[in-house]
């Protein structure tokens, strides 16, 4: 009777830990976080050493920062054009993220498609001049985003292809990351750095940030 209860606990454990799992928003599969976020901005810093040092040709902008609800999907993007728009799936996914600027020539389209398990395998960003590019994301067997290899456009006709690889190099206690090396190689081989910024709503921002490089 005992073997019997303690079987049916460790499958009722193991059940309800496939349960969260299962029930992780795709939209921060999209975003590469965990965790009950509230924000999360990205910035950038291009030219930086192997090791992720600032150079005399490196320049540091800040990117978008996205807005999740508490089930995890995305409200609103601050940072890009004036008017963005959010197109879902009947499942919920994410199809096309579209910006456009009203007092400018400005606008561009993000279309997204999905494996069985809900995490975006390919993304197509495309200006309305004409040029973009479509991306294919690598996982690990983890669900961990490894690698992208990128097809640029103009005009329909692929002018460019470069990959990129990813280091962590710092973590938060949520486990997401907040540093991580961007290697490239195209034509040449370039380095630069992302870094990104966690609110959650259990606290104020991502803190106690655990070097991993």
């Amino acid at each position: 009777m005992k073997r019997t209860l303690l079987f049916s606990g460790i499958a009722l454990f193991a059940f309800l830990l496939v349960g969260c799992n299962s029930s992780e928003s795709p939209d921060m599969h999209l975003l590469e976080l965990k965790g009950n976020v509230k924000s999360v901005t990205y910035y950038t810093t291009s030219d930086v050493n192997s090791k992720g040092k600032k150079t005399r040709q490196s320049r540091s902008w800040e990117l978008n920062t996205y807005n999740l609800n508490k089930d995890g999907q995305i409200t609103s993007i601050d940072g890009g054009s004036p008017e963005i728009r959010i197109a879902r799936n009947k499942k919920g996914l994410i199809e096309t993220i579209s910006e456009e600027n009203p007092e400018s020539d400005y606008g561009c389209t993000r279309n997204y498609i999905w494996n069985a398990n809900d995490y975006p395998i390919t993304e197509e960003y495309m200006l309305l001049c004409g040029e973009g590019w479509t991306c294919n994301i690598l996982y690990s067997d983890s669900n961990e985003i490894i690698g992208k290899t990128y097809y640029e456009y103009w005009e329909g006709e692929c002018i460019r292809e470069w990959s990129e690889s990813y280091t962590v190099m710092q973590v938060d206690e949520q486990r997401n990351w907040t540093r991580r090396l961007c290697k490239t190689i195209g034509n040449n081989i370039k380095f630069s750095l992302e870094e990104r910024v966690i609110t959650y709503y259990e606290d104020t921002q991502s803190n106690s940030l655990e070097s991993l490089y």
